[in-house]
């Protein structure tokens, strides 16, 4: 099994993982927050007791349920097993989700095969917004944080959507938004994932008449509307935390596998 001492929590991002301990349920590691020091279990399936304490195989029953894409509030109801015992696993499964998508993406590239044209749809979206205590923020008069990411993904493809956490500056508090992405940020992305790629912006027919690509963010936004309902932000899930960062890579995921079921089916019906 391996060990997280000395590493960051996934759960918290706050407290530091100590080392492996033996313990009469098994193998445990706590982490210790410095604010309230008390300890966590990190462990995706806890042996507990109590009210939380539930068999492992009706844990697995309710992740199936998570992976299914019941509410949580509905699978507390159908089971009866406690809200929080729901609410773990499903912040595990987003934690899972979420080191599965950043390691795909990154050995992601957009393109065709034998010089294809593919169309790309770029466009960024906000998530969440935060005030920024004054005594920490830089400038007193913009004490507002920014949840916002840009997202990359080609036409007629779910799987290749990509999605990137942006760091916009602070704002003030009658700003409706961060703005578009500022220019240093958008060199860095296009330079990974647009570079010597071509792009099309006029064609010329063999009449000679020329035209114009028609520009438009219909997929994308899609995207952003599917990621939106299934994000659940409140005091944990906020602008900055690991956790509203873990639901919007476990919505990523989902994406990436939107319609197989039906692809599958159908194509047993054409064959």
């Amino acid at each position: 099994m391996p060990t997280w001492e000395g590493a960051t929590c996934p759960f918290c991002s706050k407290g530091i993982a100590g080392p492996l301990q033996d313990r009469d349920s098994g193998l445990d590691e706590r982490v210790v927050k410095s604010s309230s020091r008390r300890s966590t279990s990190i462990l995706c399936f806890p042996q507990q007791e109590g009210r939380r304490g539930i068999s492992l195989g009706l844990q697995a029953g309710v992740l199936l349920l998570l992976l299914a894409g019941v509410a949580a509030s509905a699978i507390h109801l159908v089971t009866q097993v406690n809200h929080k015992v729901v609410e773990r696993l499903k912040r595990s499964l987003d934690l899972v989700r979420k080191g599965y998508v950043e390691h795909v993406q990154s050995t992601m590239s957009f393109g065709g095969r034998n010089n294809a044209w593919q169309d790309v749809e770029v466009d960024e979206a906000v998530f969440d917004k935060t005030l920024i205590p004054i005594e920490q923020a830089e400038c007193p008069s913009k004490t507002v944080e920014w949840e916002q990411w840009v997202g990359l993904v080609q036409r007629g493809k779910p799987t290749s959507l990509i999605l990137l956490r942006l760091s916009p500056k602070p704002t003030n508090k009658r700003s409706p938004g961060p703005g578009p992405i500022r220019k240093n940020e958008w060199r860095k992305i296009a330079d990974k994932w647009l570079k010597d790629k071509h792009v099309l912006k006029t064609a010329t027919l063999p009449g000679g008449r020329k035209i114009t690509v028609k520009l438009s963010t219909q997929v994308i936004d899609r995207c952003w509307r599917f990621v939106k309902e299934r994000l659940c932000v409140n005091q944990n899930v906020k602008t900055g935390s690991m956790r509203i960062q873990a639901q919007v890579r476990s919505a990523q995921s989902e994406y990436w596998h939107t319609g197989d079921l039906v692809t599958w089916y159908m194509r047993k019906i054409i064959v």
